[in-house]
């Protein structure tokens, strides 16, 4: 019996990880009758998260995550020491 899943990666190599186990699904689904251009089962769900706002590494050979499968944690034009002042005024 099949269950759901939810596959989490974190960082980068969370993702990539992410991205590869993707495309050797979508590969063991077709390899066993299932149609190539159906989407992966819902009960199969994907989700990197990382500091970018957009998910970055795309020289990799699996292909990206679309975004509804990304969670970026840093906003656009936030810097280090921005992030590092907002740290220390919850630690006060």
């Amino acid at each position: 019996m099949y269950r759901r899943v939810v596959f989490v990666g974190l960082g980068g190599s969370g993702g990539k990880t992410l991205r590869f186990l993707k495309r050797d699904l979508r590969r063991w689904l077709t390899a066993n009758g299932w149609d190539e251009d159906r989407e992966i089962p819902k009960g199969f769900q994907f989700l990197h998260i990382d500091t970018p706002t957009v998910a970055d590494g795309k020289e990799a050979e699996a292909p990206m995550l679309p975004d509804s499968e990304y969670r970026g944690l840093v906003g656009n034009g936030i810097s280090w020491p921005a992030i590092v002042s907002q740290l220390d005024k919850r630690l006060e």
